[in-house]
Formats: C-alpha cells, structure tokens, sequence
C-alpha cells in the first residue's frame, strides 16, 4: 500500500535543512535576502487559482540550496498572488489522483533516477514487454502519470540539476530538453537570445552577468525542438577551457519547450543558495513558470539550428582553449613552486634506444626544458608537436641520479597566438 504524503513547508524545511548544515537554511538573514529579492507582482494575472508541486527529493547528489530554492517559490507564490504551493519529496505526490489536482510540477534539482527505489533494477523498465516487480510497477505508474500530466496540457518547470536525472528515461530527457553534460564554468555572460519573449523581460534585453555553477548539455537538448531563450556568450565571458560541445559550442541556460499539449520551462541557474536572492534570477523564473502554468503567452517554437555566421563566432574563442593534461598529487604538493606561463615551439624528443634515467622517460621539449608527462605521452600535446604554443605549468630543476634536470611539469596547453 502506498500513502501519500504531503509536507507542510515548515516541517519540511526543519527537516531538510537540518540534513544540510548546523545553522538550518533558509536562516533568518536568507529569508530577508530572498523577500527583498522577490518581484512585486506577477507579469500575468492567473486565469484561475494556480496550485504548483515543488519536488525536492534528490537521489544523486544532494544540493544544499534545495530547500532554499522551495521556500522562495512559496514565498513568490504567496507574495505575487500567481500560485499557490505544496512541497513535498514523497514520490508518490505524482500518483494520478494526487497529480491531477495540480497546474504545474516545479522539479528543483532532483538528481537521480526520478521514482526508482533504491536497489530496484531500473534496467528493466525499459525492457520491452519484461514483467516488472512491484516496486517498478509503481515506479512505470508514476512516470507514465507525470508525463501524460505535461502531455495533456499542464506545465512543468526545471531548476539546476533537474536535467541531472533519469538518463535512461528518453521521455523525460526529451521533455525537460536535455541532460547534464558537466559544470565546467563558475562565471558567465548570458547573451538573451529572444530579448521581446516574456520571458525574459527580467534582462531588459541586456546581456546578464552572473556567477554560479554553470551546466552544459548533452543530447536530447536541441534547438530544432526548443526554444531558447538565454545562452552562453562565450567570448563576452573570456571563457578559455572547458569545452564539451565540439559540434556547435551552443551552452544555453534556459528555454521554453512544447510538450504534448503541455509546456516546460526549465532554467539551468539554481546552484548556489545567492541565487534564489537574485532579483533579475526570480524575476526570469516567475515569468518561466507561469508560461507553464499556462497564464503567461510566450513564443516557444523551436528556434532552429544556429547560423553559419553564429557557429563561427561560437568557435572562435575555442581555438585557443586550454587544454587540461591532468595533474598528480606530487604536482599539486610542490606549493614552493608557482605555476606559470611557458610559450615557444613545442618539439618531439626522438626516441634514440640509448639508455637514460631510470622512470624518467619523456618525450617533448620547450625550448632548453624537458616537458615532463610521467612517462605517459598526450594527446593533446602530440597534437600540437612542431607549433608554438602557451604551457601552464611548474618549472622544477633537480639533481636525479648524477643528471641535472631542468623539467616543465605541465597542467595544461592551448596554442600560442601570433
């Protein structure tokens, strides 16, 4: 038998936060920051009372900001008058008869394999035809209940790692508009791709400056089914390492998504705590939700493959990325010596057969200095042998079996301009 249960905000705040920190959060001084923050009134009366479910159960990684992030959708609802809110981590709040009473589910940041007890062999819901236990029985019940909830024409909006899940469920990808692809970047310049959308009023159709941990994407994300509404301006935000998209170097943060009859929002901000406390964040989230809510009309058609012109500008900054080698820990612990920038042409040390220093096998140079790699050689510096090119790394001179070395241990290359 299963039982639904629903968590008033304030039990479940002193739970969840408890688990996090000794000083529970959302604390007294969060609270003022995010009330401070909130927008004043919503950008579109509701057409009818508005009842949102915010989820927060997280079976990956567990991020602290959950219960901060829950607590300002209930504090915007309340204020704005736009919705009303219950949060809850029970799974079983999606159970038809529970779900149905709802306008749009909020996902906020729930990592891992959504429904899926632990120990449960997932691999089975996606065999076809297979008998199913009962555990995932009701796990296909729940799953099957969400999607034909958005399908039919309710909303659903994602923060963060709401893409960080449920990878083998295609559905799910697909309506949410992508997978996690890694958080390479802390600090970025977001280029507003449809300035006149609603949605994104909040930027006054000015770029938008703003630290916190930045995902990208992987397949499903595609902008011939989204529509995207901010991304990545790469070369505003003297991005230099860090690249996981070679095709098109396309990184967006939000967009809006057609599902079925339903709409998606989903925003990829939502990391740190401070942003709950961001006016210009909430101001683009309430206006995202209430597209899924289906009181705020938005264009959402898909916004086609990127131009020519649009792929070149995208490439350029990349061509002179750095390349991480990889770093051990007796690199890391040699804290007397200061990494630095070593430029010139990066040649190949010929291997001769004669004998050398025992375990000190290497084969590049720059300059007068060995480039040490741990006997191992690189890819990415095999790539580059005869071209000029910009080394970061330690210089380390040592005496080692009667040979004085004058040695580069490298951290990362890129190729050297001019």
């Amino acid at each position: 038998m299963y039982l639904t249960r629903f968590f008033t905000a304030a039990v479940l705040f002193a739970a969840s936060s408890l688990a996090f920190a000794a000083d529970p959060r959302p604390n007294a001084k969060d609270l003022e920051k995010i009330n401070a923050a909130l927008p004043e009134s919503a950008p579109a009366k509701p057409k009818q009372p508005r009842k949102v479910l915010i989820y927060t159960k997280a079976t990956g990684f567990v991020h602290s900001s959950i219960p901060v992030g829950a607590k300002t959708f209930e504090l915007m609802g309340n204020k704005t008058g736009a919705f009303f809110t219950v949060i809850s981590d029970d799974p079983d709040s999606f159970m038809p008869d529970n779900l149905k009473n709802f306008d749009a589910v909020l996902m906020m940041s729930t990592t891992g394999s959504l429904f899926v007890p632990k120990g449960a062999k997932e691999d089975l819901l996606y065999k076809k035809d297979a008998p199913l236990p009962d555990d995932l029985a009701h796990t296909k019940v729940l799953r099957d209940s969400l999607i034909s909830f958005v399908k039919g024409g309710k909303g659903i909006m994602g923060i963060h790692a709401a893409t960080d899940s449920s990878y083998q469920w295609k559905d799910y990808g697909i309506m949410m508009g992508g997978y996690f692809n890694g958080h390479p970047w802390g600090h970025i310049v977001m280029r507003i791709e449809d300035p006149t959308n609603p949605v994104n009023a909040a930027f006054g159709g000015n770029p938008f400056e703003f630290n916190d941990e930045i995902y990208t994407f992987k397949e499903v994300y595609s902008r011939e089914r989204q529509h995207i509404l901010t991304s990545i301006d790469i070369a505003a935000s003297k991005i230099d390492r860090g690249f996981n998209r070679p095709a098109d170097h396309d990184y967006a943060v939000s967009w809006l998504n057609k599902y079925g009859d339903g709409r998606v929002f989903y925003c990829s901000l939502g990391h740190n705590e401070a942003t709950y406390m961001n006016p210009i964040v909430l101001k683009h989230y309430l206006a995202g939700l209430q597209f899924a809510l289906g009181d705020l009309e938005a264009d959402a058609k898909p916004s086609g493959p990127l131009s020519e012109e649009r792929l070149a500008e995208n490439k350029a900054p990349t061509l002179y990325a750095w390349q991480d080698l990889g770093t051990d820990k007796t690199y890391q612990d040699k804290k007397d010596v200061k990494e630095q920038t070593f430029t010139g042409e990066l040649e190949a040390i010929p291997n001769t057969g004669a004998p050398g220093i025992i375990q000190r096998t290497s084969f590049y140079k720059l300059g007068d200095k060995t480039v040490f790699t741990g006997g191992k050689k690189k890819p990415a510096l095999d790539a580059l042998v005869g071209k000029k090119v910009d080394i970061r790394g330690k210089a380390v001179d040592m005496e080692l079996e009667g040979q004085q070395l004058h040695e580069i241990w490298p951290a990362s290359v890129r190729p050297a301009k001019g």
